[in-house]
């Protein structure tokens, strides 16, 4: 058994025992027959591949370099272990199953097709485990891409011999059947289609199957056999073991291991990545930072720092006006707030949601949105909150006004339109200032309350496509302003910049240069000043308001955030930082990388993030770049800052976490019927189990697979205890291995990739050097590959220098596009092809790449399967739905279709099993629109949608189902179910063997007819 990186082994005469430690998780582990060797999936050294243990030396071997996407089967018998890939293979969710020799490390291909499992009966027939999704982190999953379980026609079923490669599927319809098993002659496996995922049996002479174990609670997985007639397998962290002679089960008493060096406490190790906000205070003088749930200050011109916070998951920190810190704990659907004055004091928010933007204003009252798109106010001096508006749209920027009686807010009226708003703290009145037209967005009040300035998606200039005959909109937003009070003046004109002569003389006079001290006196004497100062009420008078907005001459550009401070407007864009100076009107860039910024509450001085530190300044201003000393050049130091760490606590948060952020995003209020609130203890219970944070994602991928929808996902890992691998890079050819080296069979290249070979070497040369290593005695040569420019010598005489690929899969992808094409050229020349990977940029490139020419052609066939999805569905059934009406014809040249690029004849779609997410829609939409026929098999069947932003206190992130997809007539019927086609046309095992794609065929055949 594994357990916290190490391997265990246990008997009842000599209980557990420590068997081995290794670097990294190691999973599917499987017990050679005679018991000398332990076969696993390990990472030691790769991402995943199969490795040994001999029982006596307790030493890993590495047994495959495929450098990823690899597992151990099992054992076909004592010297062969059986393991699947998807080496060399188009897609990510494409498996062959091949058998190891662990003597001469040879391999064999098993003729049966893409399979993830195979398991052998007692006379060599195998059964197959095809596809396979969900299980626990998707229960109750019903949609195209179930386990099936295959089993041989013919009992002469021979590794060597793809002719019997002939399948028959077992009757076991729209629910997993997985990790077949054969004990005693009689066939197990996994199941959850009664709920819960249970061991079953499959009778295969009655064609019957029923459940043989009866949990009720949480999943049985990870099936092996045990001795003759037994079968172990796992249950929320225990052992148990199936007798298939008296079909009972009993939980072996087995307590596993009381410690984990990953329980103990220890200091993180980089603090800037877990960051979740910064501030600066009003005299520039001191930072604050969130890290990692605890909050920490640091004066600038000091050594050290203050732990300020220590609670688990404080996320938010900020300076009020008199430089007091403010402190925001997150408690699920509450929030704490501690005002750090001299005598401490906290109070609780209930009902407030997660905090995601905050801004604090003159008066010491916070303006917060949350998570649920709700505007609450926050009086720290009250110690009370109200909300002042309820959830909807989404918000695109707020701000106070100077005196704190106004909040100006940017607010969507729909998908392409935001407009904004005024909201008043004495009347509690709010009104439009903007009409539902554009997109206005990230509002702020000019320091003097006598403008809004903000960003306005008004100026639609278009430009051409310069590929398709299309028009865009390339430059976007730029700034407005909207006067507050009647005969204001436009603040973008030229008047605003004339001075008299004197003044001019003035300023000449005065202009001398300023030493570094003088700079900070002369800092220090106007904080002074503004302290001294008192701020005017800002007067706005609301009558015409609408008509008052003034545009700037600023080109439009892709800026996305904008804050006005004083004379000045602050414009953010492409990780730049730009300053608008109305005394001498010009944009100039004051940052150019940077990440996130953020002013201080009086807007004088600013703090940024780059992609390592944090470093502040004074707003408006330019850094200089070749200052990097800590006092003048502003640059602030976290790394120093020690964070220390309970895992134990941490743990505990971050399911509770998880939790809530489900119960609050799932996109519907019923929980899918699931009784959400018994879901927090009962996996509560296993936490206490739990010795590593890669044993917490599985609990928490559990969990939300209680939902039973899709998209629910574990993202990214947290704070893993994961050692780093070398790079592994591939040449995109076929080797045999000689006595010098590898020699060269053959070297893939197409039009759109190419081996990096391709120029420098040919079939029949032998690789005898890698970056110095003599390949002779080696095993593999792309494990020496680990630079990104290579140093390889051919025949031990020519060397090259190469950059390797980082995976095979577009090299793939692309040999099996000029398959398709081919075998569509050998039937015929009028049929085009296209096939759509995804539905994010790659996909629509590929999809493009190839339309632009084959639309022309009088069919058409549109290949989907293995769509992975995204949500650029709509761009494609736009140019799909096109209708040619006309044609415009020239007196020379080629005639072209009105509209342009419609296609010229019928279509046909192909989809199947792995067609999902917007794939899925996309095949429904085929459908509605009536633009073909639709060839294959049921798709996958996941449509509600994500948007994962979230991150956990150590960096994880996990999604939340939140975007339901009702189709016109048909409600919710594809989540969970997947689309239907119009003809099914499976492919069979043999036919992957005998290289037939029957549902290419089968469309090419439908086209024939109709042209």
């Amino acid at each position: 058994m594994v357990s916290h990186e190490t391997l265990w082994s246990w008997s009842k005469e000599n209980g557990l025992n420590r068997w081995a430690m290794l670097q990294n998780t190691a999973i599917d582990l499987s017990l050679s027959p005679n018991g000398k060797h332990l076969a696993f999936t390990g990472s030691e050294d790769s991402k995943s591949d199969v490795y040994i243990i001999d029982i006596n030396s307790h030493k890993p071997i590495r047994k495959t370099f495929y450098g990823g996407s690899t597992y151990v089967v099992g054992w076909l018998d004592n010297d062969n272990i059986i393991y699947a890939t998807n080496y060399e293979l188009p897609f990510k969710n494409q498996f062959q199953l091949f058998v190891l020799n662990i003597k001469d490390d040879s391999t064999t291909k098993i003729p049966c097709g893409h399979a993830g499992f195979i398991a052998y009966d007692g006379k060599n027939k195998p059964v197959i485990q095809r596809f396979g999704y969900g299980y626990s982190n998707w229960r109750g999953y019903k949609g195209g891409t179930v386990g099936d379980l295959w089993i041989a026609s013919s009992d002469k079923f021979n590794l060597k011999n793809s002719s019997n490669a002939n399948f028959i599927k077992l009757p076991f319809e729209n629910s997993n059947a997985l990790s077949p098993l054969w004990v005693k002659d009689r066939l197990f496996f996994l199941s959850d289609c009664d709920g819960i995922g249970n061991i079953y049996e499959y009778n295969v002479d009655e064609k019957s199957w029923k459940q043989q174990t009866n949990h009720d609670d949480f999943y049985a997985r990870g099936i092996s056999k045990y001795d003759e007639d037994k079968i172990l397998y796992s249950k929320a962290g225990d052992i148990y073991c199936f007798n298939v002679e008296t079909g009972k089960d009993e939980k072996l008493d087995i307590e596993g291991p009381s410690y984990s060096f990953e329980q103990d406490k220890f200091y993180n190790e980089s603090n800037y990545e877990l960051i979740t906000s910064g501030d600066v205070n009003n005299k520039g003088s001191e930072v604050s930072c969130a890290i990692r749930g605890k909050v920490f200050s640091k004066a600038l011109w000091n050594k050290g720092h203050k732990l300020r916070n220590g609670n688990i998951r404080c996320r938010i920190a900020f300076w009020n006006k008199d430089n007091i810190l403010v402190t925001i704990q997150d408690n699920e659907n509450d929030s704490i707030i501690t005002y750090h004055d001299k005598e401490e004091s906290k109070f609780k928010v209930e009902g407030i949601g997660r905090i995601e933007k905050y801004i604090i204003s003159e008066n010491n009252i916070i303006a917060t949105i949350n998570n649920r798109n709700e505007m609450w106010l926050i009086d720290i001096d009250k110690k009370n909150a109200e909300k002042i508006l309820d959830n909807g749209n989404k918000f695109r920027g707020f701000d106070w006004s100077p005196d704190g009686k106004w909040i100006v807010y940017s607010r969507m009226i729909c998908s392409s339109i935001s407009s904004l708003f005024l909201y008043n703290l004495d009347s509690k009145k709010h009104t439009q200032i903007t009409p539902s037209e554009f997109k206005d967005a990230s509002p702020s009040f000019d320091p003097k309350g006598k403008y809004i300035y903000f960003l306005s998606f008004r100026d639609l200039k278009t430009e051409f496509d310069p590929m398709s005959f299309n028009l865009y909109f390339k430059h976007g937003a730029k700034p407005y302003a909207i006067s507050l009070e009647k005969d204001s003046k436009d603040p973008f004109v030229d008047w605003m910049n004339v001075k008299d002569e004197d003044d001019e003389d003035d300023d000449l006079e005065d202009e001398v240069v300023i030493s570094d001290e003088n700079k900070e006196a002369k800092a220090a004497e106007s904080d002074k000043k503004d302290d001294e100062e008192e701020i005017e009420p800002t007067k706005i008078d609301l009558d015409g308001i609408e008509l008052r907005t003034f545009a700037s001459s600023i080109k439009p550009g892709k800026y996305h955030k904008l804050i006005a401070i004083e004379d000045k407007l602050l414009i953010s864009h492409d990780k730049k930082l730009d300053v608008f100076n109305f005394q001498n009107p010009k944009l100039e860039n004051i940052v150019s990388d940077m990440t996130s910024y953020k002013l201080s509450q009086n807007k004088k001085w600013i703090i940024y993030a780059n992609e390592e530190k944090l470093r502040i300044g004074q707003a408006g201003s330019k850094f200089e770049e070749n200052d990097t000393s800590h006092k003048k050049g502003g640059w602030v130091a976290v790394d120093d800052i020690e964070v220390e760490i309970d895992p134990s606590e941490e743990w505990t948060q971050i399911l509770n976490e998880v939790w809530w952020l489900t119960k609050e995003h799932f996109w519907e209020s019923s929980m899918n019927n699931i009784d959400w609130d018994s879901m927090k203890s009962k996996y509560q219970s296993l936490v206490k189990k739990i010795k590593s944070r890669n044993e917490l994602n599985s609990i928490i991928a559990d969990m939300i697979g209680e939902l039973k929808t899709s998209h629910a996902y574990v993202l990214e890992k947290g704070d893993v205890f994961e050692p780093e691998h070398r790079f592994h890079g591939y040449l995109g050819a076929k080797f045999t291995k000689v006595e010098t080296g590898f020699k060269i069979d053959e070297i893939y290249y197409n039009k759109n990739c190419k081996s990096p070979l391709h120029l420098n070497a040919k079939a029949g040369d032998i690789v005898t050097s890698v970056n110095g290593h003599d390949m002779n005695n080696k095993k593999d040569v792309h494990i020496y590959l680990n630079k990104e420019n290579n140093s390889i010598i051919l025949n031990n005489d020519k060397e090259i220098y190469i950059k390797p690929m980082k995976s095979w899969s577009e090299l793939s992808y692309h040999r099996w596009i000029e398959k398709n094409v081919s075998i569509i050229k050998n039937r015929s020349d009028k049929i085009g092809y296209v096939h759509i990977p995804d539905m994010v940029e790659n996909g629509f490139q590929e999809f493009y790449r190839r339309y632009i020419f084959e639309h022309r052609k009088d069919a058409l066939v549109v290949d989907a399967r293995y769509n992975s999805g995204g949500f650029l569905s709509s761009l494609i059934l736009d140019k799909l739905q096109r209708r040619r009406s006309a044609y415009s014809i020239p007196r020379h040249g080629t005639k072209d279709p009105y509209p342009d690029e419609s296609p010229s004849g019928p279509m046909i779609l192909l989809c199947n099993e792995y067609t999902g997410s917007d794939g899925d829609i996309f095949t429904r939409m085929f459908k509605e629109l009536k633009l073909g026929p639709v060839i294959g098999k049921r798709t996958w069947g996941g449509v509600v949608g994500i948007c994962p932003r979230y991150y956990l206190i150590d960096g994880g992130l996990t999604s939340q189902p939140e975007y339901g997809i009702s189709m016109n007539g048909t409600g919710l019927d594809m989540e969970n179910n997947g689309v239907e086609p119009d003809v099914e046309v499976g492919i069979f095992p043999q036919d992957f063997e005998n290289n037939h794609d029957p549902q290419l065929e089968y469309a090419i055949d439908l086209l024939l007819e109709k042209i």
